[in-house]
């Protein structure tokens, strides 16, 4: 598979099971972050086809790094990570392109 993927996580370990699972089901992880800011930086460099993200993360959340990703066509999708069940955060995830929550 030549699917590039950025994950985007404030838990290390957390990015760290998802890459081992990407990568053993033959993709390619091709950036990490900690938080939005970081993540918009990865997909403004890497321009991945996929991007995996926490919604609830430090400094800047994952909806809104992710409105900004999608804006400006950083990637072809999202798919959201959350250990909560938030309605809203659902809503707004759809609202602005998740493909996944």
């Amino acid at each position: 598979m030549n699917e590039r993927i950025v994950i985007v996580d404030d838990e290390p370990i957390t990015r760290l099971d998802i890459r081992d699972i990407l990568e053993q089901a033959g993709y390619e992880v091709v950036g990490e972050a900690g938080d939005g800011f970081e993540a918009i930086d990865v997909c403004q460099r890497q321009k991945p086809d996929l991007v995996i993200m926490d919604i609830r993360m430090p400094l800047l959340d994952g909806l809104k790094a992710g409105k900004r990703i999608i804006e400006d066509q950083l990637t072809q999708s999202i798919i959201y990570l959350s250990a909560y069940s938030d309605e809203a955060d659902t809503d707004t995830a759809g609202r602005i392109g998740a493909v996944g929550i």
